[in-house]
């Protein structure tokens, strides 16, 4: 027997013992890389982005010869909403399939 076909009855076993099983995950594994891929080019926006801000506070300092200070950087970064997409990524960081409680 090939692999390919040991595969397939393998999958049909799978079929029979819970019949919605193999297609919901295959969909759920193809939602999963459509929305990875869509976050991973929101998250290169968003660095870009953020490098920027960043170029723009410099340019800013040097004409104005006014420092931002680091309490003036948070209230920015508090109000663009910057400051919660550490947070989470941290919780993205953790979210492997594995590490979730229904894996369990």
């Amino acid at each position: 027997m090939t692999r390919a076909r040991r595969s397939t009855d393998i999958a049909s076993l799978f079929a029979a013992a819970d019949a919605g099983l193999v297609a919901e995950l295959a969909e759920a594994a193809a939602q999963v890389d459509s929305e990875v891929a869509a976050l991973i080019a929101t998250l290169e926006r968003f660095a870009a982005l953020e490098a920027r801000l960043q170029h723009t506070a410099e340019g800013i300092e040097q004409r104005t010869g006014q420092q931002i200070d680091d309490e003036e950087w948070s209230r920015l970064a508090d109000g663009l909403g910057v400051s919660s997409v550490r947070p989470l990524l941290e919780r993205l960081a953790h979210a492997h399939p594995d590490a979730l409680p229904t894996a369990r």
